[in-house]
């Protein structure tokens, strides 16, 4: 126990960095609308993940109610563990990373620059 605390403890505590992404838009009206349909692809991806994790926690609470419900049947000795499943919240990271290459695709530029935003001297 002790030393997982100590791990967490060196995690929490080194540098954070975040990255950033710049883009450049193609010159052409055919990139231009390139580009407007990864916008809508990203958008259409964003609301797909928002859903599957909407189901994702409706599933879990489903789940967790039948098993209390099955448990007020039985002896207090024989109530089997009721627990809530997790799901994982959408970061988008899958959905930014099709959209940057979709925008490239087009004809557009994307640079990232990664800056450290805390605990720098850590570094």
């Amino acid at each position: 126990m002790t030393f997982f605390c100590a791990l967490s403890l060196l995690f929490g505590c080194g540098p954070q960095m975040r990255t950033t992404y710049h883009f450049v838009p193609p010159e052409t009206p055919e990139g231009r609308a390139c580009i407007y349909q990864c916008e809508n692809i990203q958008l259409q991806c964003d609301q797909l993940d928002q859903s599957e994790y909407s189901r994702c926690l409706d599933r879990a609470e489903d789940d967790y109610r039948r098993c209390e419900d099955r448990n007020v049947y039985r002896r207090q000795d024989d109530q089997e563990y009721c627990y809530r499943s997790y799901c994982p919240s959408p970061d988008g990271e899958r959905c930014k990373e099709r959209h940057r290459s979709c925008y490239q695709s087009c004809g557009g530029q994307v640079s990232s620059e990664t800056v450290c935003v805390a605990n720098c001297d850590k570094m």
